[in-house]
């Protein structure tokens, strides 16, 4: 009696008998006994049985059981498959038994894909795993992707991940096509110990058919964490590498991230990031400083919001005192706050060995501003107008046309042209080496018009009205023009919902889709293609505050709200900053 491998009750199993079955299955189908099909392939005949096909087979189930010619007929031809594996397929049927070595296994999956045979397929597909190595990743990655090998996808693609240094150097990196490459390089897992490796297997990617490839250049090179290269490298590729240099787009490209080591603080506005191996724990925050409650409460406690769409967090610092209707900038990495409903001039808050330091910086030279516009322009601020008390009575106030420059390093403020005409609660937008001065509002009128600032010359030139007049309305440079939403209306304390899109090229305003609600005097910050807004009221009363954080995609050309603030406010500044998560604790 053979083996008994189960004893459930009265319920026994003879493995042996089972074995001794399907053996002799087999050797009826070799013989040609009992058989009631035929697979004709490759000129060559092999008998089978219909119900055996069909209970191991799917797609011969779906043949013999649909309304199909292949129904009724005795011949099946396939030409989808060769004579020798259509033979080792028919083994497997009837025994259960295969060969599987590296080199037929690829074969396998192709025959057992096209016959939907799942477990000859996971067998196939597992000795491929077993033999799975830095030289042949991309290409099993690649198979795995096409036949729906999904372990074979998952384990190759980590391979190609943590050994992209060898897995480059095959001959299989060079055949990837473009969207096979950029989506390789793009991923944060990347382990490589330095950029310019990256750099160079791309380069080495283009040359391999420069004629069909060299068009693909510039949106691989933004692939490339080009931040994270030294500047030495970075040099000698803008000096020596003539598919970059002569190539203009390649070379704006490597030269903005040069700027980036000059100056850090242009890092900020871009959900750019080193890859995981790295620097890991570093996330992008927008931090929520000042601003008042309702009636006029300032807040002195900082937050922070994690972009673009995560959680909320405490920062262990506060300033020395709240602060409303002031401005804000990061500028080498620090914070500065200045004027507003405060009496202590400027404040410079910063984050060193994890701990938070806050800092009065003694200047008294536009120190008691308040409304102002604040730029940052290459570890340097820029401060635009705003109003200061005329005299001692309560409420007079003067509006001012100052322009000044502050020297971090030196601790010093430096007057420069001033602007063709007061201006407070407007905005002030950084373009390149200009900046953008539209709104705000005199003593007597709530303006329409703008004006461009040449830095590097340091003269003003008007530009083209905005379509509505706007005060404490939020501004923001989207991808190189200027962006400008809400604000008060001219006459009355009623806020709009509208906005605009400004294009220095024609000199030219769009109006572009609205807010969901009116907002004024909100906080803003934009990071590539999005921009959001923090806070801010809906009409001048108490009640008015706003909670709401929304944001606006430029792709998409649509608002959604986002997160609520902890605590609803308005006349705030929002500045964006990358940070330790060590140095931040999630708020409860």
């Amino acid at each position: 009696m053979g083996e008994i491998v189960e004893d459930v009750g009265s319920k026994k199993i003879d493995r042996n008998f089972k074995l001794t079955v399907y053996s002799k299955l087999n050797e009826l189908r070799q013989e040609d006994i009992f058989c009631d099909v035929s697979l004709s392939v490759e000129d060559q005949i092999f008998p089978a049985n219909k119900i055996v096909l069909a209970a191991a087979s799917p797609y011969f189930f779906g043949l013999f059981t649909n309304d199909l010619l292949e129904k009724t007929s005795n011949v099946i031809k396939i030409e989808a498959l060769s004579a020798s594996m259509i033979q080792q397929v028919l083994h497997y049927m009837y025994t259960g038994e295969v060969i599987i070595e590296f080199s037929n296994a690829k074969e396998i999956i192709m025959a057992a894909d096209y016959l939907m045979m799942q477990s000859l397929k996971s067998l196939a597909s597992s000795v491929l795993l077993e033999n799975l190595s830095s030289h042949n990743c991309i290409d099993l990655f690649g198979f795995g992707v096409k036949y729906s090998c999904m372990d074979l996808v998952t384990r190759a693609s980590d391979c190609m991940l943590e050994k992209f240094e060898n897995a480059s150097l095959s001959e299989y990196f060079k055949e990837l096509d473009f969207t096979g490459l950029e989506s390789l390089i793009s991923e944060d897992d990347l382990e490589v110990e330095r950029e310019e490796h990256v750099l160079n297997r791309v380069l080495d990617w283009v040359k391999y058919d420069i004629s069909g490839r060299e068009e693909y250049l510039p949106q691989l090179l933004r692939s490339i964490r080009l931040f994270s290269m030294s500047k030495e490298s970075l040099t000698e590729y803008l000096e020596e590498e003539d598919l970059i240099k002569e190539n203009a787009l390649c070379t704006n490209i490597l030269k903005k991230s040069l700027d980036m080591h000059l100056f850090p603080d242009l890092a900020l506005n871009s959900y750019q990031h080193p890859r995981n191996c790295v620097k890991k724990n570093i996330i992008k925050v927008a931090i929520v400083v000042g601003g008042h409650i309702a009636r006029m409460k300032s807040i002195p406690r900082l937050v922070a919001y994690a972009l673009p769409n995560g959680d909320w967090y405490e920062i262990d610092a506060e300033m020395q005192e709240g602060r409303s209707r002031h401005c804000a900038a990061v500028c080498r990495g620090s914070i500065f706050i200045l004027g507003g409903i405060s009496s202590i001039g400027m404040e410079m808050i910063d984050i060193q060995d994890k701990t938070w330091n806050s800092s009065i910086i003694k200047t008294q030279v536009f120190s008691s501003t308040k409304h102002s516009a604040i730029v940052s322009f290459q570890e340097k601020l820029l401060l635009f107008g705003g109003q200061k008390l005329e005299s001692n009575v309560r409420d007079e106030f003067l509006v001012l046309n100052d322009v000044g420059l502050y020297e971090p390093q030196e601790h010093k403020w430096k007057k420069l042209t001033p602007m063709s005409c007061p201006r407070t609660a407007h905005c002030a937008v950084l373009v390149d080496s200009f900046v953008y001065v539209v709104g705000g509002c005199s003593a007597d009128e709530v303006y329409q018009s703008g004006e461009k600032y040449d830095i590097e010359n340091d003269q003003w030139v008007p530009i083209a009205a905005m379509n509505e007049r706007r005060c404490y309305a939020a501004g923001a440079n989207l991808r190189g023009k200027v962006f400008i939403a809400g604000g008060y209306h001219a006459d009355e304390w009623v806020a709009y919902n509208s906005c605009e899109l400004y294009d220095p090229e024609t000199d030219h305003w769009d109006i572009i889709t609205s807010m969901p609600i009116p907002r004024a005097a909100c906080g803003v910050a934009q990071v590539d293609d999005d921009i959001f807004l923090f806070g801010g009221e809906c009409d001048g009363t108490p009640n008015g505050k706003l909670d709401s954080v929304v944001l606006y995609n430029k792709i998409e050309d649509s608002w959604k709200e986002v997160t609520k603030m902890p605590v609803s406010r308005s006349c705030l500044q929002v500045c964006l900053l990358n940070l330790p998560k060590t140095a931040l604790v999630p708020l409860q």
